[in-house]
């Protein structure tokens, strides 16, 4: 199977990876930042609460209660144009880890997981702009089932993929520990 990334050489992954998990914990750290004060009542998670809202009635109450705080609705707009920023940074990030950790699996079909999985974190990263693009209208007063629909369903795919390509990037780990522990044993994937 083909993966991202095949044509880089590890030596370069390396440096790329690295500002890349930086970039994504500032990122995160400024959006739980920014989030923290978006909690209310009507939206407990934040702005995470009116992606998972559904439908615009929900939404309607999350934003009445940002809009009743003159800096909270832009504090949101802000947090959402930063979550672009989030998610290019961590799918791409999460792609390399399991690109990692298929490269450390000694069997071919766990490998090919790692590998579609590394893909799926691109999908994820895309599904998440999308959610984010959703929200945008929402914020800025268009309220309709359809923007609702998509950010909660987007968002629930998105939050499934990228746990799956975390579990995944750091099953490679121990896996790596095992082999080396047990030489012979186990039969490499070639590369």
């Amino acid at each position: 199977m083909e993966y991202p990334f095949r044509a880089a050489l590890p030596g370069i992954r390396a440096r790329i990876f690295i500002p890349l998990v930086v970039l994504w914990a500032l990122a995160s750290l400024c959006l739980l930042l920014t989030n923290q004060p978006l909690r209310t009542a009507a939206a407990p998670w934040g702005l995470v609460s009116l992606a998972m809202s559904g439908d615009p009635i929900s939404a309607r109450w999350i934003i009445q209660s940002w809009t009743n705080n003159d800096h909270l609705l832009p504090l949101a707009c802000f947090a959402v144009g930063l979550s672009f920023l989030w998610l290019a940074a961590g799918s791409t990030a999460l792609c390399f880890a399991c690109v990692w950790s298929a490269q450390q699996m000694p069997y071919r079909k766990w490998a090919s997981l790692c590998y579609a999985l590394a893909w799926g974190q691109w999908i994820g990263g895309l599904v998440g702009t999308g959610v984010s693009a959703a929200l945008l209208p929402t914020l800025l007063g268009r309220m309709e089932t359809t923007w609702s629909l998509v950010a909660w369903l987007g968002t629930d795919l998105a939050i499934a993929l990228f746990a799956l390509g975390a579990i995944v990037a750091t099953a490679g780990i121990p896996v790596r520990d095992h082999v080396k522990l047990f030489p012979g044993r186990f039969q490499y994937v070639p590369r």
